[in-house]
């Protein structure tokens, strides 16, 4: 577990938390269908594996911390200086996770997947993200569960807002984005993933009412 203070991930704003939150659930439900991700490992070490993928979830935008909140929370779009800073969280974070995860025990690989959510979850499969515009299988297996989680909830998350049951457009916006921002396989693990992810929403938006 990262021994970030409970302070530090409160300074957030409330919308980045909830974020984060329901991106680090995701990004395991992604996982647990990612072949490529699961085999590597026996069970007791997926286990672990798996906690790593919910804490790099948890903790991708941890960066935004020192992002002032006139660009994180700015209505409308942000000027190409205001873009410059934004881009900068993912590298942020990796300072942040880098200092914390020195003190938290955890083994080598727990903390290379958590410290590669963080810092290219915002790569893209083409080559067009940043903050190294890395493409293809450059970009490390659990950034990419991570950045297709990222997205998945922030797509929701506006659908909910709306209050729409057009789950479907949401999905499908994932797959319009297949061989650009994602890659194939990637996507395939997503759909499989789908349904319990929905299944999730569905529960939480009853709550709500």
């Amino acid at each position: 577990m990262i021994n970030l203070s409970t302070n530090t991930f409160v300074s957030l704003p409330r919308a980045v938390r909830a974020h984060c939150i329901r991106t680090s659930v995701y990004a395991r439900m992604i996982a647990e269908q990612t072949d490529k991700f699961c085999q590597q490992y026996d069970k007791e070490m997926l286990n672990d594996m798996l906690s790593a993928i919910m804490d790099g979830g948890l903790y991708h935008d941890i960066g935004k911390i020192l992002i002032s909140n006139s660009i994180l929370q700015k209505e409308g779009e942000l000027s190409d200086i205001e873009s410059e800073v934004f881009r900068c969280h993912p590298l942020k974070t990796e300072e942040i996770l880098l200092q914390n995860l020195e003190r938290s025990g955890e083994n080598a690989e727990y903390k290379q997947i958590v410290i590669e959510m963080g810092k290219y979850h915002h790569e893209r499969y083409d080559g067009e993200g940043y903050p190294f515009g890395l493409s293809g299988d450059e970009i490390p297996l659990p950034a990419q569960i991570c950045s297709i989680a990222n997205t998945f909830e922030r797509l929701l998350s506006v659908q909910n807002n709306k209050k729409s049951k057009q789950m479907n457009t949401v999905e499908q916006s994932i797959v319009d984005c297949s061989g650009s921002k994602f890659d194939p396989y990637i996507v395939d693990c997503f759909l499989k993933a789908v349904p319990k992810m929905n299944d999730l929403n569905d529960r939480t938006q009853k709550r709500k009412k």
